[in-house]
């Protein structure tokens, strides 16, 4: 099982490398393309299917430039075909720090064995729940 673990963390790892790229094209391959798939972005309402999910993507990577993740915490369990990874997501932004979310992100292993994400919740930290 340890292949399976270090394969979530690479494809968690995937997707923080495109978000700090600001690419699209790395979001569209790391995800499922289906309607099961979710999002809840911190502040958001979960967002359900592929289609609304790429287009919360596409209008983010537009706007949030330049976006750093220091991921810390991060814990990966592998069941089957299922994986997901609990992190504290620490974004550092042009102007300096943005704060900390908790995120899970979920995945599911395809027909080909490839791992893609089928689920990403952040929700953001309190800075008084830090102390």
């Amino acid at each position: 099982m340890a292949g399976a673990l270090e394969e979530v963390l690479a494809v968690n790892a995937a997707f923080y490398a495109s978000f700090e790229a600001g690419s699209v094209g790395g979001m569209i391959t790391l995800w499922e393309h289906s309607d099961e798939v979710s999002c809840t972005h911190p502040g958001w309402p979960t967002l359900h299917g592929w289609e609304q999910v790429r287009r919360s993507w596409e209008g983010i990577l537009r706007n949030d430039v330049g976006l750093q993740f220091i991921v810390t915490e991060e814990r990966a369990v592998v069941r089957g075909e299922a994986g997901w990874v609990s992190c504290q997501e620490n974004i550092i932004g042009p102007q300096g720090p943005r704060g900390t979310a908790s995120a899970l992100n979920l995945f599911a292993r395809n027909f080909a064995g490839v791992w893609k994400m089928v689920g990403h919740h952040g929700a953001p930290v309190m800075a008084t729940m830090l102390d």
